[in-house]
């Protein structure tokens, strides 16, 4: 309870602010969020799925007849088709979850940061990740990960309450958390439980058998509480299930550790998506307005905190360092991934999205403290930390045109204005430093906050979000539109006219047809391949024997389609055995009514 002690009282004020902030840019327009109003669709078209019926809902599955599941697992998705059973299936049960997980988000942190390096500290930590581009743009969308992010911060904090309190009953409930959060993005835990693993040796308070014993059995718990779905759908027999989608052998094993898994590690070449592998990547035209902003404020920060504490004294030190063990963690090794990899997303970025924050608090009060010092030579530091900041951020807005032609200069003046405004203050009115400071630091969140509020009142790409200028839009900002209609009418009345009974309105290997046709009627639409188009679903013979039993009657597909080795000999046979259906007009091509000798 005391967690969730109410912060009404004056003294609360800024936190509630700031938590009205973050409620304001995860809520506001999220109705119009993606093209469709639902986010993504093919985790939207899963729900909708998933409300036809309980095996439906429980194994994941996209289409109505549970052919093929979503390559996830379930819990972010149990939570939305519950919302839309009880308020009717539409964006804001998709979309709300997350949104108010990200405003959640935020006031663990500042409830984090606070136990360690007091009200300030938290404060800035917590506005900084409510402005954050990419925290705010996947917690607009109906991808799980701003649930995952909030579980694992609630993670850190019973591990820390575990520690500090010296309670095993804290660290079991840290397993079950970490177990939650792996039942809603997989592997992607892996990049911050290195954070927890550290904080536990560092600063775990048992006798060495007792660490071992209690870290053992919070693992014991953690693997309790994340396998038993994964048990569950691989000890049905296949043929009582959808496909596993994503998998190769029609396994949630073999999705978690080989698709989910290895394959993300150093799969395809994404580079395309993140800029080319370096130590700067993160500060790229893809990547840099993303959290790139505050990013070296956090790090030289977290370096001027770390010194700062050979001379404390206080009772807080444990506290404090325990606090920088376990951001630096969260944050260290997911960088040297992230700059490293060709295979993730710009939003996977969200998942280091807490330590940054938090680092950035932290940094920003141990760098006040250091420009309270006497030395020359500290406040220098103070000066170059933001000439740095600033400077990188000019960097970032360089390939902008448009924003950076009054970006820049807003950047630089405040700098610059703040500088002065120290320097002068100091000498004069020692009092209005605070106010310098505080100037120049709000001038450094003014980009953030800007790239934020472009997808908040225009949109984003639903699939693969990203904040700032959609950098593939002639002039730079998509507007919203109307729901798309990817399946023009008269194409749906050829599948309906000659269904004969028909399970599947059509057959394809483009997901992007099945999940719009799925969305637009509510009726199954046969995914061959899975969402990518590659899963070994059904074989050429497997096929021909559906088509046989009069289950589906017609094969659609895209001019462009990609070919994949299964999807090339069912699609030979299709027009072996189909007659072609022109649709050249619509960019969408059709075979069928297949008839074959039963």
């Amino acid at each position: 309870m005391n967690f969730f002690r109410p912060f009404f009282p004056k003294r609360r004020l800024p936190i509630l602010a700031i938590l009205l902030l973050s409620a304001f840019l995860n809520l506001y327009r999220l109705n119009l969020v993606g093209t469709n109003g639902v986010g993504n669709i093919y985790y939207a078209a899963a729900v909708q799925s998933m409300l036809t019926s309980w095996r439906n809902f429980f194994y994941l599955s996209v289409d109505p007849t549970g052919f093929v599941s979503l390559d996830k697992v379930p819990l972010a998705f149990w939570i939305q088709a519950a919302l839309a059973k009880i308020f009717g299936f539409s964006g804001l049960p998709l979309l709300l979850p997350q949104a108010l997980a990200g405003i959640a988000t935020v006031y663990v942190i500042y409830r984090l940061v606070r136990r360690s390096f007091g009200e300030h500290a938290a404060l800035l930590a917590s506005l900084a990740l409510a402005v954050m581009p990419v925290s705010v743009v996947i917690q607009r969308n109906n991808a799980p990960d701003a649930l995952m992010i909030l579980v694992l911060t609630l993670a850190a904090w019973t591990l820390i309450r575990a520690i500090e309190d010296h309670s095993p009953r804290w660290l079991m409930a840290t397993g079950v958390l970490v177990g939650i959060a792996f039942n809603i993005k997989m592997l992607q835990i892996l990049l911050v439980i290195p954070a927890f693993v550290a904080l536990y040796l560092w600063a775990a308070p048992w006798p060495r058998g007792k660490r071992l014993l209690y870290g053992l059995g919070a693992c014991g718990v953690a693997m309790l509480v994340a396998i038993p779905w994964v048990l569950a759908v691989d000890l049905t027999p296949p043929e009582l299930r959808p496909y596993v989608g994503g998998s190769a052998n029609n396994t949630v094993t073999n999705l978690i550790f080989n698709y989910n898994g290895l394959a993300r590690l150093w799969g395809e070449d994404f580079t395309y998506f993140s800029g080319p592998p370096g130590v700067l990547r993160l500060f790229n035209e893809r990547l840099g307005g993303q959290m790139g902003w505050i990013l070296p404020l956090a790090l030289i920060g977290a370096g001027v905190a770390i010194w700062q504490l050979r001379r404390e004294t206080s009772s807080e030190l444990p506290s404090r360092r325990n606090a920088l063990v376990l951001w630096l963690a969260w944050l260290i090794p997911p960088l040297i991934y992230f700059s490293i990899s060709t295979f993730f997303h710009r939003y996977y970025l969200a998942t280091i999205a807490p330590a940054v924050a938090a680092l950035f608090g932290i940094g920003v009060s141990a760098l006040w403290r250091l420009w309270r010092e006497a030395s020359l030579w500290q406040r220098v530091c103070v000066i170059v930390a933001g000439v740095v900041a600033a400077g990188l951020q000019i960097v970032i807005l360089l390939p902008f045109p448009g924003w950076n032609t009054w970006l820049i200069p807003v950047i630089a003046a405040s700098v610059m204005l703040a500088t002065a405004g120290l320097l002068v203050a100091r000498r004069l009115w020692p009092r209005f430093q605070v106010a310098a400071y505080t100037f120049g630091l709000f001038g450094l969140l003014i980009a953030p906050l800007v790239w934020t509020l472009i997808p908040v009142f225009t949109c984003t790409n639903e699939t693969l979000p990203y904040a700032g200028p959609q950098v593939f839009s002639p002039d730079g900002v998509c507007q919203p539109v109307q729901k798309v209609e990817f399946l023009k009418h008269e194409l749906l009345d050829i599948f309906e006219q000659d269904r004969s009974g028909a399970h599947y309105l059509a057959a394809t290997h483009d997901m992007g047809i099945a999940i719009l046709g799925i969305l637009e009627t509510g009726q199954p639409f046969m995914a061959l391949g899975g969402f990518r188009g590659s899963d070994p679903i059904l074989t050429v013979d497997q096929f021909a024997a559906l088509v046989a039993r009069g289950e589906v009657r017609y094969y659609t597909a895209l001019k462009d389609e990609p070919e994949y080795p299964i999807q090339s000999g069912i699609r030979d046979w299709v027009k072996a055995h189909c007659p072609e259906i022109s649709a050249e007009a619509t960019g969408v091509y059709i075979w069928g009514p297949c008839r074959v000798e039963k």
